[in-house]
């Protein structure tokens, strides 16, 4: 049996975990792209050794994929472009400086449909305008002409595998994944925090619809903006950690019951999420899904993966609630969000009921990372205790001296030279 055809049978009957499977498909999917690579080297038409089966077994069996290149079990329902007719109408006849978070009939339609594929470029990138109007980005004409030597080379380098190996546009030689490592490479030399892991998730995305420009471009607003994930990845990610802090808050408020469960399982909400923030729901849900909560994360800023988050964990309480053990919430979790295919309820409940302003979210925002900074002041603190507490128990003397009278030492020499001068008497 082919070893991907074993991998999705095990997965399929519940014998292999979900991170285990997708682990094992992602090390098929980067093996193949490094037997391209080299076959395309070698000008060899055969496949490259040692998984030249596997890609031979791999594009007779697996060649189904959906509209964005990315892999899919089942039959992909349209794979042509996406487009809305009721939306694209809409478009014709409203400017795009009114298509707003304030336009309820927007709105409705975004949740029911999305935005048509070649409209997103647009609006991806008025979207991120309008929202950081005041944030000044370095213009990515001066980014390509940075000469310093760029730390990140090496991490860029390794991520490019790891990239969406399921996606054929991230294919070694593909434009694409050229692209991609151009931008983060552009980025990292201009930002000082560098490049960092999620970043290779968000641009890929992004350079599905976009140009080359404009995904560096609306990359640097998401990162380094505090209306998107400003300060997530940086050294640290003090602002990850604050709006974690803020989030367990805000669900401790909303569903006190959830976090009494999860605490009963000694886990920690973040573990559950956190992810989403990070990487932008990218890798946890279908694609397609992913991009519909991008138009709204796009639109709302990450106010809107509160929301969706709380939202999330309010419909699904009472399954959490019913779990009997730690496994089964992950699963829950993990399994719920992988298989969403109509997140407009989530999105509905979570724009109505838990949608944050962005003065609310300054604010809690300010009190988590005090509180952070508290706590770290504290374990700070705690460790010079406990280091100065060793210092002074290493400088106090252990036992005396090997010559003093009472030394084991000294006692055992003294009772031998006894012994010898007895034996001599007696001689």
């Amino acid at each position: 049996m082919d070893e991907e055809v074993l991998i999705r049978h095990l997965h399929k009957n519940k014998v292999m975990p979900d991170d285990l499977f997708k682990n094992h498909i992602r090390l098929l999917d980067s093996q193949i792209a490094r037997s391209k690579a080299l076959r395309a080297r070698l000008g060899n038409s055969q496949p490259a050794s040692p998984v030249k089966y596997i890609a031979r077994k791999r594009a007779a069996t697996l060649r189904k994929r959906d509209r964005y290149g990315f892999v899919v079990d089942g039959e992909e329902k349209n794979g042509r472009t996406h487009r809305s007719k009721e939306m694209e109408e809409f478009l014709k006849i409203h400017k795009r400086d009114e298509l707003t978070a304030d336009n309820k009939p927007f709105l409705d339609l975004l949740m029911k449909h999305g935005l048509p594929d070649p409209e997103r470029e647009n609006l991806w990138k008025r979207f991120t305008e309008h929202n950081t109007i005041t944030h000044q980005i370095t213009p990515y004409k001066i980014a390509s002409e940075m000469k310093t030597p760029n730390p990140s080379i090496i991490a860029i380098e390794k991520d490019m595998d790891r990239t969406f190996p399921d996606c054929n546009h991230f294919d070694a030689g593909q434009s694409t994944r050229e692209e991609l490592q151009t931008v983060l490479l552009r980025y990292s030399a201009v930002n000082s925090d560098g490049y960092c892991q999620g970043m290779n998730f968000i641009t890929g995305i992004l350079l599905l619809f976009v140009s080359e420009e404009s995904a560096y471009e609306i990359l640097t607003r998401l990162t380094t903006s505090p209306e998107y994930n400003g300060g997530y990845y940086g050294l640290g990610m003090e602002s990850c950690n604050a709006d974690q802090r803020v989030l367990e808050n805000l669900v401790k408020e909303s569903l006190p019951g959830v976090v009494e469960k999860l605490e009963e399982f000694n886990i920690c909400l973040t573990n559950l999420v956190v992810r989403w923030f990070l990487t932008v729901f990218v890798d946890s849900f279908p694609v397609a899904t992913v991009l519909k909560l991008w138009d709204f994360y796009l639109l709302y800023g990450i106010r809107f993966t509160f929301a969706f988050s709380l939202a999330f964990l309010s419909i699904y309480s009472e399954k959490i609630l019913e779990s009997e053990d730690l496994a089964s919430v992950v699963t829950l979790v993990q399994d719920t969000a992988s298989s969403l295919t109509d997140p407009a309820p989530i999105i509905s409940l979570g724009l109505s009921s838990f949608l944050l302003t962005q003065t609310q979210l300054d604010e809690m925002r300010s009190e988590a990372k005090a509180s952070l900074q508290e706590l770290k002041e504290q374990r700070d603190r705690d460790r010079e205790q406990l280091r100065r507490k060793r210092e002074q128990q290493q400088k106090q003397p252990t036992g005396k001296e090997p010559g003093s009278p009472s030394s084991p030492g000294k006692s055992l020499l003294k009772g031998f030279m006894n012994l010898r001068g007895k034996k001599n008497k007696e001689g």
